[in-house]
């Protein structure tokens, strides 16, 4: 089963990210800030990893910034009303592997996770 982790700090998002790709079958971790998100990686690398930008504690620039330096290859699904960060240097040279706009359409949320982590499946 594939692991997701959804780092972000309103509780409703992780609530709805978590209900909706647990029901497509994937295992879902949830951290509420940037910290407790590079604690739980340390310990159970995901698949894939959905970041919010906007946190409190640690921005997703600096979570970004320090996922690259131990886990290179994750792929890292952006997820932010903040549109003008789709072209930030961090962003774009960080091997982000989407840009997700808030408010976020389940069904764009659904088909990137399935594209991004079938494409991580080995040929047949």
């Amino acid at each position: 089963m594939k692991h997701v982790m959804v780092i972000d700090d309103e509780r409703d998002i992780l609530t709805c990210l978590h209900e909706a790709l647990t029901g497509e079958g994937y295992r879902v971790t949830a951290a509420v800030s940037g910290a407790e998100g590079l604690d739980l990686i340390a310990r159970d690398v995901p698949d894939l990893l959905m970041l919010d930008l906007r946190m409190p504690d640690m921005n997703g620039i600096e979570v970004l910034q320090n996922v690259r330096r131990t886990h290179p290859d994750l792929p890292v699904v952006v997820c932010s009303a903040l549109t003008s960060y789709k072209t930030d240097f961090d962003i774009v040279t960080g091997n982000v592997a989407a840009f997700l706009e808030k408010p976020l359409d389940l069904d764009v949320v659904i088909d990137t996770v399935r594209r991004l982590l079938n494409a991580e499946e080995p040929p047949a």
